[in-house]
């Protein structure tokens, strides 16, 4: 037969153990190769050996962990030293050190690994994968910090060659930093990954990412996304297709679905699982018929009993993970009725207290509201106790001094020193005095915010023109210079206008004692559920000293009642900060009708 006709053929046939390995079917693909790689030798053929594991790297561990296969893959790279086929080599030389770790020798894969790193062109794509190989064996040691360091150069060093099938290394990168429990910088690693993976036709490798990144978001127990990724896997074919990948899927899942409390859905992913690998198992037994078969060590009764004992070893040990299993299952599904006894007469309960908690919600409210006014006037009267105090401790103080001077008078012992000295000490008493009553009686006109007419409803406004109204009024009584006003005409708020009218009055008094040109800023806006009235000084100011004139009559007692009357009688929140010493207010009103006002805001 034609040479040409020969390699076609093997060509042909190295092709469809690649695709049964992307499948899952390994036993079957290593029969196959056994017979492509004969006709090679029997044909004296020495053309390129082509990867068999191309595109299909999340089966490697199970498919090297086969004798037969470790034999195969031995068999290629002597082939391949026999006829010169370098690129064969630096190819096998990985899946070899490979079999040699998952089968229970690290050690000797290092060793392969670093026999074959002398011979290799350290720029080109085999020299890359073969230290990726490097980096899979010591996640096998479980030196995962290790493993990390090998991936992240590897990747690297494929970027400074311009070697792109190196991005399907992201992959290792996200599994190593999930081994050392680092899930976020893992799963930006899968992300990128698959993402690449996708892009370039690697589905069977992006569809093993897709497992893995769902298993990182379950240990950081984010089952919605887990669900998500899990569902996009299974919409590729190769999902089903692939024994092996599809084994990982269902146990994610069922895994899932029982931290979900989804019992059902799990026993169904249970009865798949058992299936799984029922038929794994199948194919293992025929494997292994066939590596005996191959062996010309023992005649055919030794074949046939070591057969039957192994396969009477691996059926006692699955008769003992279904007798695990079933029991486990039967006690999942008793607390399932249990918890399903508890539920009922819990809702039962909640049903009860509900109906009471409905007779008893309006008494709450009163006594919520009553809880509220009693705080308030405590702490009315706490503040009330300081200017009260310095006005009785000054009178006090006066009543002494004048007592001394009136007797130094009438004892002829009042000189013009201590007479001067006595009116200094008089006029700072009286000083003192005054402000303390001025403190008091500004508190007393606060407290006649609450003086409100019953009858007063929220009514609905258009701030634009409220505003416009208000400067034109503070302008004829108040002397006011200027307002900038940034408010959109279409805001409109339903509001008691009489008290928002007060808390702006008081306020507004407070800007114009303070500001450097006898005026004050207003910005109004609205975002999704809310208005926000900001009033202050937002302009520069030429005259900074003039803040420091104690002038303020929104002080913090009138800042507590107002505060107190925006959150309980207005529904709204009431907030004061200092900017370069001068003060800003901000009213916040909720136009949605479901929100909480008592929640602070941060």
């Amino acid at each position: 037969m034609d040479k040409d006709i020969l390699i076609a053929n093997f060509q042909k046939s190295m092709k469809e153990v690649n695709v049964g390995i992307i499948e899952g079917r390994v036993d079957e693909s290593v029969e196959k190769l056994k017979y492509a790689l004969d006709e090679y030798e029997n044909n004296h053929l020495t053309t390129f050996i082509p990867n068999v594991f191309h595109r299909a790297s999340n089966v490697i561990e199970a498919a090297v962990k086969r004798a037969l296969f470790l034999e195969q893959i031995k068999r290629i790279i002597e082939i391949a030293k026999k006829n010169n086929l370098d690129e064969t080599m630096a190819v096998y030389y990985r899946y070899y050190a490979l079999a040699q770790a998952f089968y229970g020798d690290p050690e000797r894969g290092l060793e392969i690994i670093s026999e074959a790193e002398g011979h290799m062109d350290k720029s080109s794509g085999p020299y890359i994968e073969l230290i990726n190989a490097k980096g899979l064996i010591y996640c096998e040691l479980e030196d995962y910090q290790k493993a990390l360091d090998i991936f992240k150069e590897n990747y690297q060093h494929s970027q400074e060659i311009n070697y792109l099938p190196g991005y399907r290394f992201l992959h290792n990168i996200g599994t190593a930093y999930r081994d050392l429990g680092s899930y976020q910088r893992s799963i930006s690693f899968f992300e990128e990954g698959i993402s690449y993976d996708l892009s370039h036709g690697y589905i069977v490798n992006a569809v093993d990412a897709m497992v893995e990144l769902a298993d990182v978001y379950i240990k950081v127990d984010e089952f919605d996304k887990s669900f998500e990724i899990l569902e996009k896997a299974h919409t590729y074919p190769v999902l089903t297709e692939n024994q092996f990948l599809y084994k990982s899927y269902c146990e994610l899942m069922y895994i899932l679905l029982k931290r979900a409390k989804r019992f059902e859905e799990a026993l169904n992913y249970h009865e798949i699982l058992m299936s799984l690998e029922v038929q794994l198992n199948m194919d293992r037994y025929s494997g292994m018929i066939a590596e005996f078969n191959m062996r010309d060590d023992l005649d055919e009764k030794e074949k046939e009993f070591a057969i039957i004992k192994s396969k009477n070893n691996d059926l006692e040990i699955m008769s003992e993970k279904l007798e695990n299993m079933n029991r486990f299952l039967k006690e999942t599904l008793e607390k399932s009725r249990n918890m399903q006894e508890i539920l009922k007469k819990k809702n039962s309960e909640l049903e009860s207290t509900m109906a009471s908690l409905d007779m008893t919600q309006e008494k709450l409210l009163l006594a919520e509201k009553r809880t509220v006014l009693d705080q308030m006037f405590i702490n009315i009267a706490n503040h009330m106790n300081t200017p009260l105090g310095v006005m009785n401790t000054t009178i006090s103080h006066m009543e002494v001094l004048i007592e001394k001077t009136e007797e130094n008078f009438l004892e002829n012992r009042l000189t013009k020193g201590s007479l001067k000295a006595c009116i200094s000490d008089i006029k700072e008493s009286l000083r003192l005095l005054d402000e303390s009553m001025k403190k008091v009686v500004g508190f007393v006109d606060t407290l006649r915010l609450y003086k409100s007419d019953d009858e007063e409803k929220a009514i609905e406004i258009n701030l634009s023109t409220y505003f416009e109204d208000l400067i034109d009024t503070y302008k004829k009584t108040k002397d006011l210079t200027k307002v900038n006003l940034q408010c959109p005409k279409d805001i409109y708020l339903t509001i008691n206008v009489s008290l928002l009218s007060k808390c702006i009055d008081l306020i507004s008094n407070k800007l114009i004692a303070t500001s450097c040109d006898n005026s004050f800023d207003v910005d109004v806006s609205k975002e999704i559920n809310m208005v926000s009235i900001g009033l202050g000084d937002f302009g520069p100011c030429q005259e900074p000293e003039k803040t420091k004139i104690p002038l303020s009559l929104v002080d913090t007692y009138d800042f507590y009642i107002i505060e107190t009357i925006v959150e309980n009688l207005m529904g709204g929140r009431f907030i004061k900060f200092e900017d370069r010493g001068r003060d800003y207010f901000q009213f916040i009103f909720y136009t949605d009708p479901d929100h909480d006002a008592s929640k602070k805001i941060d």
